[in-house]
């Protein structure tokens, strides 16, 4: 009989480290979008004199982009978890991972 839980074995194991890598996409979406937000008020600051009121512009292609590379992202982020147990360095690399998903995926595009 196996004494192991089911939350102990794969694919139940990995699912934390999709989720945080997941909301480490999500959470670089909305950052990118207030990047993008304070351009807008900048340049509408240098060409009038009001306030402008800008609000965050919300894609949902945008926001689903990174989805379709989160499958090869999450290959290379199992690829560093070193033992595959919930630590706080491996879920701070499974945000990070989701995150910086295009830096990774650029590293690892083959060049001409």
């Amino acid at each position: 009989m196996d004494s192991e839980n089911w939350y102990d074995r794969s694919p139940y194991k990995e699912l934390p480290f999709l989720m945080f890598m997941v909301l480490g996409m999500m959470v670089r979406y909305f950052a990118y979008a207030i990047e993008q937000r304070r351009d807008r008020i900048a340049e509408l600051r240098r060409t009038s004199q009001a306030d402008p009121q800008v609000r965050l512009q919300f894609d949902l292609w945008e926001f689903s982009y990174p989805l379709l590379f989160s499958v090869v992202t999450f290959g290379g982020l199992l690829g560093q978890v070193k033992d595959g147990d919930l630590t706080v360095a491996n879920v701070m690399l499974s945000f990070q991972s989701g995150f910086f998903w295009q830096t990774l995926l650029k590293k690892s595009a083959p060049t001409a």
